[in-house]
């Protein structure tokens, strides 16, 4: 939930493929508004994904359409999972085998 009126929802992490099952909501609570080429870092969502029993799908909202996901804290070497291209864009229904119920850590931000 967000703290006021004023944060505003960044992208929302489910436990199955599809956005089903249970999901959480990351807000940006500093008054930065919706992703820009820059974006937003969520360096330790072990907690979140261990909560969810894993992350395998997430919707970004407004701008918020590229992603790269890692199963390591703090974007830790290679993405296990990539959106970049404009062909891509949009929600990802599922993050992939590899990143499947292991995110750890995420970037996202408008292409």
């Amino acid at each position: 939930m967000p703290d006021s009126a004023a944060d505003t929802a960044l992208v929302t992490v489910f436990a199955d493929q599809n956005y089903l099952g249970g999901s959480f909501t990351y807000y940006d609570t500093h008054g930065n508004g919706t992703c820009d080429a820059t974006g937003y870092s969520f360096d330790d969502v072990a907690e979140n994904n261990a909560w969810l029993n894993g992350i395998s799908s997430m919707r970004g909202y407004d701008r918020c359409t590229a992603a790269e996901i890692y199963t390591t804290i703090n974007r830790q070497g290679s993405p296990c999972f990539s959106q970049e291209s404009p062909a891509d864009g949009g929600p990802i229904p599922y993050v992939g085998d590899v990143c499947n119920d292991h995110v750890r850590s995420f970037r996202i931000w408008a292409r």
